[in-house]
């Protein structure tokens, strides 16, 4: 296999890593989960019984999260072991 600079690791320096504006929201969080969806990589940081659960994802281009307001049409399952994301599915009622 051949290394490139996509199939390595890169260090995000401390200034780009979260946004200082929702520092007090974040450390009051208990679990951190990353995943991968879709090609895009989430973080997801949720409170003391999920009371808050806040949402960041990578912008690639310029390396920085940006924070989520919604899903939209995915669905994401965490747990220590692992953590999935899927489209939401309508079954339809009769």
């Amino acid at each position: 296999m051949e290394i490139t600079e996509e199939s390595q690791w890169k260090i995000i320096p401390n200034s780009q890593l979260l946004p200082y504006s929702d520092a007090s929201s974040y450390t009051n969080c208990i679990k951190n989960f990353i995943l991968e969806y879709d090609g895009e990589i989430l973080s997801v940081f949720v409170g003391y019984l999920g009371k808050s659960v806040l949402i960041y994802k990578l912008n690639r281009s310029e390396m920085r999260w940006e924070r989520l307001e919604s899903l939209g049409d995915k669905v994401i399952f965490l747990s220590h072991t692992a953590s999935m994301g899927t489209c939401r599915v309508e079954r339809d009622r009769e």
